[in-house]
């Protein structure tokens, strides 16, 4: 009877130590995947989007994405939108050959930008629109 159980004792710890040995070899390789060191260049983070967006081709027709306090250029006109304020969207227009330096404010009502607003010498229609974007069409 003491030599069952001690022949069973003795098949079973390498298959106990193996599997310590397994769970403790997945543990160290999560705490490492969670701590360990980082290489910037493998981030799953997307880098900011810098310069200006540039639409100097757009026609009547095309679709324009503004994210918020980020320029973008159509021929002579800058605009930047600015977000919401009081239910509407704020926008800054530079007319780039009148004075590229000052910025008139629009502040334009949702519901009625989704049938055409003029800005700037250019007639825009509101697709649509979040606090940190807002997608138009140029009309003309």
């Amino acid at each position: 009877m003491w030599r069952d159980d001690d022949e069973e004792r003795r098949t079973k710890w390498p298959v106990r130590l193996f599997l310590t040995g397994v769970l403790l070899f997945i543990v160290a390789g999560m705490v490492y995947f969670v701590q360990g060191t980082k290489d910037p260049r493998y981030t799953m983070r997307p880098a900011p989007a810098t310069g200006p967006k540039d639409y100097t081709g757009a026609g009547p027709g095309d679709r324009i994405v503004l994210e918020r306090d980020r320029d973008c250029r159509l021929r002579h006109l800058k605009l930047v939108y600015r977000g919401v304020e009081d239910g509407r969207l704020v926008f800054d227009a530079f007319l780039l050959q009148l004075d590229p330096d000052y910025a008139y404010g629009h502040r334009i009502d949702p519901a009625i930008a989704a049938d055409g607003f003029p800005m700037g010498g250019h007639t825009f229609r509101l697709l649509n629109w979040s606090r940190s974007r807002v997608r138009l069409e140029l009309v003309r």
